[in-house]
């Protein structure tokens, strides 16, 4: 809606009719401009003079692109020598203009002749699908961010892709998507990719909505691992094997998971909770420590008093001292 907007037909209109008035002013009588339904502006320029006509191509597109409401890019054709090749000519702008494209180039001439000739194949292997996939399936944004600059380096910056062979490209990208879509049992709304811009939005779109959905399944796991010690904190005997076997987890998953996700261990959280809990139970109740000893899951008063020593700087009884004496 807003490409069809009132200002944007007037710019479109403005910029058919400076064209038309610069390629006057440039070719005299010997050309013809037509404006196509997508807005591009095709002339077909005949002389028989053809540095001459190079020479006011150059001066056209740099006397229209000052007086352009529009930003312009303008691909030219090699030159035709009789009227059945003129149809090649439509192709070779297409193709130009599918190299400024795809180099993401704006307010550039650029003519057929300077495209390389040799149209090399793409080059998308094995190894960058499975590391393109790894990538999204692991929600990884910084890995699979750089497997798509390979990609782009290789194909549209290294090397010279033809329109064939970029349609080609863009359909194996394609089946990466469809077997990636298949592997993680989601509907694939995409259609082929037509640019590689779509390429990178898709695949990051999907990284993103993977890692949003790992994050949450993280946090539930988290909140069962605090639930569960919080749960079982007064038993003696708990430690990670327990909790690992009562989730039908690996051990040392859980050991991994609490060291990168919650950045501690089971032994470091244990600990402190039972030592928060001695504290809240000294002020909440008139309990000895014989007693919070073993409702906080120490096994003897020895370790309960190293441990609330080293935390708190102070014995246990000296603590408790001070609570009575703030009661008082």
């Amino acid at each position: 809606q807003d490409f069809l907007s009132s200002d944007r037909l007037e710019d479109i209109d403005f910029t058919r009719i400076a064209a038309q008035k610069q390629a006057m002013r440039a070719f005299g009588q010997q050309y013809y401009l037509y404006m196509d339904f997508s807005f591009s502006i095709w002339i077909m320029l005949w002389h028989e003079d053809g540095r001459f006509l190079d020479e006011q191509i150059d001066q056209f597109y740099k006397e229209f692109i000052q007086v352009s409401p529009c930003i312009t890019s303008m691909a030219v054709s090699s030159a035709k020598h009789s009227l059945d090749e003129i149809f090649s000519a439509t192709n070779e702008c297409s193709e130009v203009q599918q190299s400024l494209l795809s180099e993401k180039q704006v307010e550039v001439m650029r003519r057929y002749t300077e495209l390389s000739l040799k149209r090399e194949p793409y080059h998308y292997s094995l190894d960058m699908e499975r590391k393109l996939s790894g990538a999204v399936m692991k929600g990884e944004r910084q890995a699979l961010e750089e497997i798509l600059r390979t990609i782009e380096q290789d194909n549209f910056i290294s090397r010279s892709l033809g329109p064939e062979e970029h349609a080609n490209l863009m359909k194996v990208l394609y089946a990466t998507a469809i077997k990636l879509s298949q592997s993680l049992r989601l509907t694939l709304h995409q259609s082929v990719f037509e640019s590689f811009a779509e390429v990178k939005q898709f695949f990051l779109s999907q990284a993103a909505a993977i890692n949003r959905a790992k994050s949450d399944k993280d946090e539930l796991l988290v909140q069962r691992i605090v639930g569960y010690i919080h749960d079982h904190y007064t038993d003696p005997g708990l430690n990670l094997s327990n909790m690992a076997t009562d989730f039908g987890l690996k051990e040392s998953f859980l050991y991994h998971f609490m060291q990168t996700r919650m950045e501690t261990s089971f032994a470091q959280y244990l600990e402190a909770y039972r030592l928060e809990r001695a504290l809240a139970l000294f002020a909440e109740k008139q309990m000895t420590i014989s007693e919070i000893t073993s409702f906080c899951g120490y096994a003897n008063a020895q370790t309960f008093r190293r441990a609330f020593q080293k935390r708190y700087g102070m014995l246990p009884s000296d603590y408790q001292k001070t609570v009575l004496f703030q009661k008082k």
